[in-house]
């Protein structure tokens, strides 16, 4: 018996293997206020582990008058951070 599943380009194919590792998998919607609950509860647990792989997005919408202003504020923040400042405005 073998298993076929069809990923997109960005996923990374699975094969489970039996006794072999495993992999926790979660996608959601966050409020602001439990952001920091989800850190503290869930990923400071996982974060001396070299497999921990966090990714984010997110988006906002604001007043057309204010977009360019908080477009270079948020690529100058994520540069501080040391993370990639590719933000898009539409």
């Amino acid at each position: 018996m073998a298993e076929v599943r069809v990923t997109t380009k960005d996923e990374e194919p699975e094969i489970e293997v039996p006794n072999g590792p495993r992999t926790i998998r979660w996608s959601g919607t966050i409020p602001p206020q439990k952001w920091m609950l989800l850190y503290t509860k869930i990923f400071s647990k996982y974060s001396t582990s070299p497999d921990l792989k966090l990714e984010v997005s997110f988006v906002l919408r604001i007043d057309h008058d204010q977009a360019d202003a908080k477009l270079s504020e948020t690529k100058r923040r994520l540069r501080e951070l040391g993370l990639d400042d590719g933000v898009s405005i539409r």
